[in-house]
C-alpha cells in the first residue's frame, strides 16, 4: 500500500500544474531501491554536471502550505498548520567548500544521495501519481489504488 503514502491528489495538482515541470522519475538503481521510494523528502541543488550539491535538506515537510506556512493578517503573521522536522546540511559547516562533492568511483567518500543522478525528468504526457484516483494497471503486488 506504499502508493497511499504519497499524499498528492488531483485537486491539489489542478491548483499548481506549474509544479509538473519540476517532476522527475524516482530512480535508485545504484542502491537497488527504484521500487522502494522513501517517504522522507529530500531537497538539494545540484551543479550543472551533477557532480556536487550546494545543500541538502532532509525533512518530513511536503511542498504544502500546511507544512511551509502561509502569511495571514496582511502579511504580519505566519500560520503553520503542520510542524515538520528536518535537517539542513550546508557544506560551509563541514568543509572549506561551497559544495559537497557527490560519491563516485573516484570519490567514494562524497555525499551519497538516495537517488540516481543525473535526474530523469518526467517524459512528455506523463501523469503524476495521485493517491485519490483509481489506477487501471496493477502494481508489482497485483493491487490497484485507492
Amino acid at each position: 500500500m506504499g502508493g497511499s503514502c504519497l499524499p498528492y491528489n488531483s485537486a491539489t495538482h489542478e491548483k499548481q500544474t506549474w509544479l509538473a515541470q519540476h517532476f522527475h522519475l524516482w530512480r535508485s538503481e545504484k542502491r537497488k531501491r527504484t521500487r522502494v521510494m522513501p517517504h522522507i523528502k529530500t531537497y538539494t541543488r545540484l551543479n550543472k554536471n551533477c557532480s556536487a550539491a550546494q545543500f541538502l535538506l532532509l525533512t518530513s515537510a511536503n511542498l504544502s502550505k500546511a507544512a511551509w506556512g502561509m502569511l495571514q493578517k496582511q502579511n504580519s503573521q505566519l500560520f503553520i498548520r503542520s510542524y515538520e522536522a528536518g535537517i539542513l546540511i550546508l557544506p560551509k559547516f563541514l568543509s572549506d567548500s561551497d559544495e559537497f562533492q557527490l560519491t563516485s568511483a573516484s570519490n567514494p567518500s562524497g555525499l551519497s544521495l538516495p537517488y540516481d543522478v543525473p535526474l530523469t525528468p518526467y517524459p512528455d504526457g506523463a501523469v503524476p501519481w495521485f493517491m485519490n484516483t483509481i489506477k487501471k494497471r496493477t502494481d508489482i503486488f497485483g493491487r490497484t489504488y485507492p
